[in-house]
């Protein structure tokens, strides 16, 4: 019967134990869960086109800007600055 008991009692610290540990060290506080839908959220979008966005490089060119007239500018000021 005394070794029924240390084992029950045994059984019921490791039950104990291990229910201690996932509180202290696994669970989610609503803030996590709620970070983890955000990140869910923008991965599951992320990679798919946005149709409100079109192509930067007609943009600049729309703008009057070339990215080689640009390229050209970064390079003359490094040039000239010593970079």
């Amino acid at each position: 019967m005394k070794r029924f008991l240390k084992i029950v009692v045994g059984i019921l610290v490791a039950l104990v134990a291990a229910g201690w540990i996932w509180w202290e060290c696994f669970r989610l506080t609503p803030e996590q869960k709620a970070n983890d839908k955000a990140a869910d959220a923008i991965l599951s979008t992320d990679g798919q086109e946005d149709e409100d966005l079109g192509d930067l490089g007609d943009d600049m060119k729309n703008l009057g800007v070339d990215t080689d007239d640009e390229a050209e500018a970064d390079k003359l000021l490094d040039e000239l600055l010593g970079d």
